[in-house]
């Protein structure tokens, strides 16, 4: 009861919102900043974790504890209010102390960032012609202080006011009685901004300065987890917090939080695998890798020939449909493309074959062998017209690409069937064709696929973990990717050049394409602002870092989460929707129903949730099952 109260009587004490401080400050002609958590924000959980990043840097055993016992003997020490980082090091027990020294002055700058709403407020100042004071209570020297406001888009203020520059501090309020006696400005007319309750909030009011404190973190994202206190994982959630717009819609910051942290790790995957590889062309797949072909050249520019090729396991498959066996051979070459065809109705729907069969809503698993040789011998011809003329196009449309020597693929995966259709068309032996995957699918669909040269990112012959996490809601992985361009259903020649022919609907349903964009260019912003971050901790990330909130969304999935995507609709042979069931009650009195469409489901867990609701270890419970079947 009694916190309580002091938590409502502090919470009382912080302003509302930034209009808020507008509403106060316009009246104002003299207006003081805070530096660290008010006009600065770390990358960082607490500023204490700048010595556990050096400490992992420099392998120097116990550097936090040793550095903050310094910090604390070299203030015991001081006969002054304010010490300096030099004071600090003298203290300080360990070798290479003058490299230990510019290594936190370079960790300190690397991890600023601009706090966007106070540098709102700083801008309106400077747009009113207030006189702006800068007045921070730090150890860091004067000029560090002043590059890290120069480097965040503090160029212009009056003066800054820092502790260990006079030797005085806020919290004492003897440094703002210094700006005031210097500046010769009475207390009545400056207001100080700032987020600590001593320093910036009790020590003005004893001076009667108008002070206005503001809130150290705001939470500003969704699906970020705030559970997870790793050293890395709390750089990368600080980041993410620190550089979102809190406006944004929730496709949007799920773009952000989660798409953007595993695009990015997989982008720096990629480029390390191309140096080691020595790739001479990167070939991005239409379309599933338009996004990754985009994040890359965000990051890496044009550091190696890039191409974008419009191509689909569909038409891949079909161009090589020649010198068809039989029935049991065309199911072989076109396996992959089967994983939601059950019928024949279905095989000559994706193939676009015209025909009417008597038993053709059959299911194909169910064929006597008579049915199978009529099937194939209706459809055999067809078939291979279709597959001699995709099977020339391809050719040349590959050749036009310039598909030679050293060459990559890059895709989301699975299997690598458009890789293994492609290496059919390579006859030059001094060409060699990489693939390199999120993670290749532990399966033996084709033997044939084994000797492709493929990389999986998160998972391939091993890793069973991340093969079931994404295997276990595959369809949402695969929306987040999925471009918002028609497929490519074949190719067609156009004044001598082979282009590709594309179906007359894209895959995603019309009403939720601004969803999915919003979401995709949101993970390009991620991108963008890591690349102008000047951490190169985020270059380091682990991928386990870097899925974490993937993992906490789709593992452990909450209601609102899954009510973003459920409705989504898309085309997979026929339109439907992403999570697709009836209530539990429907399902209690139909067992077999929900046998059926839990089958169906590319988001196991999530199908799970919506029709249970209740909290439950689904995705322990799910994973012994897919292996199992695996």
């Amino acid at each position: 009861m009694v916190k309580s109260i002091i938590k409502n009587i502090i919470y009382k004490l912080f302003a509302k919102n930034y209009i808020d401080i507008i509403d106060i400050i316009k009246d104002y002609d003299y207006i003081s900043f805070d530096v660290f958590d008010t006009l600065i924000k770390r990358n960082i959980y607490k500023p204490s974790n700048i010595f556990d990043i050096i400490e992992r840097k420099t392998n120097i055993i116990n550097f936090k504890e040793k550095r903050i016992k310094a910090e604390s003997i070299a203030r015991n020490k001081s006969k002054y209010e304010e010490i300096t980082l030099k004071d600090i090091y003298n203290e300080l027990d360990i070798e290479n102390k003058k490299d230990i020294y510019n290594l936190e002055i370079e960790m300190e700058l690397s991890f600023c960032t601009t706090n966007k709403k106070m540098a709102e407020i700083y801008n309106y100042c400077l747009e009113n012609n207030k006189k702006i004071f800068i007045t921070s209570d730090m150890y860091l020297p004067k000029d560090v202080v002043e590059k890290i406001l120069k480097s965040n888009g503090y160029t212009k203020y009056d003066k800054l006011y820092l502790s260990n520059e006079y030797k005085l501090t806020k919290s004492s309020g003897n440094l703002f009685k210094k700006l005031l006696e210097e500046e010769k400005i009475s207390t009545d007319k400056l207001v100080h901004i700032g987020d600590t309750i001593k320093s910036d909030y009790l020590s003005c009011k004893k001076l009667n300065i108008k002070s206005i404190l503001i809130k150290r973190n705001i939470n500003n994202t969704l699906f970020t987890s705030k559970k997870n206190k790793n050293l890395d994982y709390n750089i990368l959630s600080s980041f993410i917090n620190n550089h979102i717009n809190p406006e944004w819609n929730e496709y949007e910051k799920f773009g952000y939080e989660v798409l953007g942290p595993i695009l990015y790790s997989f982008t720096t995957w990629l480029h390390t695998k191309i140096k080691e590889d020595k790739i001479d062309k990167i070939y991005f797949l239409a379309r599933d890798a338009k996004l990754i072909m985009d994040s890359y050249i965000l990051k890496y520019k044009d550091k190696i020939p890039l191409y974008y090729i419009y191509t689909s396991r569909k038409a891949s498959i079909l161009s090589n449909l020649i010198n068809i066996k039989d029935y049991d051979d065309i199911i072989n070459r076109t396996k992959s493309l089967y994983t939601k065809v059950s019928t024949i109705k279905d095989m000559l729907h994706i193939f676009e074959i015209d025909l009417q069969l008597p038993y053709q809503n059959k299911n194909l698993k169910n064929l006597t062998k008579k049915e199978k040789e009529d099937l194939f011998n209706n459809i055999k011809v067809i078939l291979e017209e279709k597959g001699q003329l995709q099977h020339e196009y391809l050719n040349r449309y590959l050749k036009q690409n310039n598909f030679n020597g050293n060459i990559a693929i890059a895709d989301i995966g699975w299997s690598g069937t458009i890789q293994y259709n492609f290496q059919k068309y390579i006859i030059d032996e001094n060409t060699k064709l990489f693939g390199y995957y999120y993670g290749i699918f532990n399966t033996s669909q084709n033997k044939e696929y084994e000797k492709l040269n493929r990389k999986g990112f998160l998972f391939d012959k091993n890793n069973m973990d991340y093969q079931s996490i994404i295997n276990l809601n595959l369809g949402l992985f695969e929306l987040m990717f999925l471009s918002t361009d028609a497929s490519t259903k074949a190719y067609q020649l156009n004044k001598n050049l082979v282009e590709p022919l594309f179906s007359k609907k894209t895959n995603i349903d019309n009403k939720y394409l601004k969803n999915i964009i919003d979401l995709q260019e949101c993970a390009k912003k991620y991108i963008i602002d890591v690349v102008n971050c000047r951490s190169t901790e985020m270059d380091i990330l682990s991928k386990e870092t870097s899925f974490i909130n993937y993992c906490d969304v789709t593992l452990k999935p909450k209601l609102k989460t899954i009510k973003m995507f459920k409705n989504i609709e898309f085309q997979n042979v026929y339109t439907k929707k992403l999570i697709e069931h009836n209530s539990f009650l429907y399902y209690v009195f139909h067992p077999r129903k929900f046998y059926k469409d839990f089958g169906n489901s590319t988001c196991k867990i999530m199908f799970m949730k919506d029709v249970f609701k209740i909290p439950l270890p689904y995705y322990k419970i799910l994973k012994q099952l897919y292996v199992k079947t695996r």
